[in-house]
């Protein structure tokens, strides 16, 4: 993300039951070329605890110096073990997704 953005990240399905309510993988404003991430073998992230499982994560970015600006919501599928990479600006998001082996498994641009 260009740095004036941060991202914010939660998880919307994939998770065990008992993990959707505040225990759900969620970080808010997350700086540029930071990460976060949670065990594929955690069930608060991947309730069947392999890789590969199907996990729903909801994407959304600021505007980081006056916290005025909220960009769009992307619902993005990645797999257990796997990443998402948000790359671009304000207004201008790309993403892509990779499995555990770093293969790419999609790109999307906003």
């Amino acid at each position: 993300m260009a740095q004036d953005t941060t991202l914010n990240v939660q998880q919307l399905d994939g998770q065990a039951l008992f993990a959707r309510g505040n225990r759900r993988f969620k970080h808010e404003r997350i700086p540029t070329g930071e990460s976060r991430c949670c065990a594929w073998n955690n069930n608060q992230c991947s309730k069947a605890r392999f890789k590969g499982n199907p996990i729903i994560l909801e994407l959304s970015y600021n505007i980081a110096k006056d916290k005025l600006g909220h960009g769009g919501v992307y619902v993005v599928t990645c797999p257990a073990g796997g990443y998402v990479v948000a790359t671009g600006s304000f207004g201008q998001v790309k993403y892509e997704t990779y499995d555990a082996d770093q293969n790419r498994l999609s790109q999307s641009a906003h």
